[in-house]
């Protein structure tokens, strides 16, 4: 096994994912949870992790693990960061699982200690859904997974998290953290922020007419489900990467606008072209 003791801060859907893949692929050999609620209790009682605690315990828990992996909301990360180094023993790899990275890796540099390591992650996959009762060991099955370095990440570390993310079945993805929070900006942050709007418009129309709910079929449902996303699990990603955000909204509207004007001219041939050639390059890697 990789890891004899590994930590999880935050067993959502997310952290308990990882407790029950690292425990189904052999990644560690003791899994211990800590959450602020009594979530650790309920995930020891099925087995999900062998042992929990509350958040209060954090220093007597951390002294003598090997990883810790931070599944909470990405302000905590940070704040968590400070907290954790001065404590855990030399040797000891912390990494996280925050939507955004730069504000973390930064964070990890300004507090970094000769012989912590920390390394930033983020697993391409989740659910609108929280909680551990939502998640799956599967969970990451092929998904993209980015690693991102600190300051004073060895390689032999990065090559240690990349050998545990390919166990579990994802993809690792080495990027630095600005790309990284460019990159998903786009791929993720924009689609949630269209599904919210796409929800908001029909939903509005539907305040008028409740046909439109009721006419409502797959392509309409699968493109708004992340608009059940939480924003508690959602805001602190928008702060952290806002202007990226703007951004990539910004390209939209501006996309959206020459659509219309294509659709006002019945020309939305090539637009159609272009995206069926773009989606088969998504789709054949």
């Amino acid at each position: 096994m990789l890891f004899k003791t590994t930590v999880i801060i935050g067993l959502g859907i997310i952290g308990g994912s990882l407790a029950g893949a690292l425990k189904k692929f052999g990644v560690s050999e003791r899994l211990i949870g800590i959450t602020r609620s009594d979530a650790y209790k309920r995930a020891a009682n099925i087995g999900l992790i062998d042992i929990g605690y509350p958040l209060d315990n954090l220093g007597s828990v951390l002294k003598d693990v090997d990883l810790i992996i931070l599944a909470v909301p990405i302000r905590k990360i940070c704040a968590f960061i400070p907290e954790i180094i001065p404590i855990v023993k030399q040797g000891c790899i912390i990494t996280d699982v925050g939507s955004t990275k730069h504000a973390i890796i930064a964070v990890s540099n300004t507090f970094s200690r000769e012989g912590v390591f920390f390394i930033g992650g983020h697993p391409m996959a989740g659910s609108e859904k929280t909680g551990f009762e939502a998640g799956s060991a599967e969970l990451f099955q092929n998904r993209p997974y980015a690693i991102v370095k600190g300051e004073n990440t060895p390689d032999e570390i990065v090559t240690k998290i990349s050998e545990m993310v390919t166990k579990i079945g994802a993809i690792p993805i080495q990027l630095d953290s600005k790309t990284h929070d460019r990159i998903v900006a786009g791929i993720s942050h924009l689609p949630q922020m269209l599904a919210i709007a796409l929800m908001n418009v029909i939903g509005k129309e539907n305040d008028q007419d409740k046909r439109f709910f009721q006419m409502s079929g797959p392509a309409f449902i699968e493109m708004t489900r992340i608009a059940g996303s939480s924003f508690s699990v959602w805001e602190d990603i928008i702060i952290s990467n806002r202007l990226n955000v703007s951004n990539m909204l910004q390209n939209l509207t501006a996309e959206l606008e020459r659509l219309q004007k294509s659709v006002e001219k019945l020309s939305t041939k090539k637009d159609f072209e272009q995206a069926n050639a773009y989606r088969k390059r998504l789709l054949n890697g």
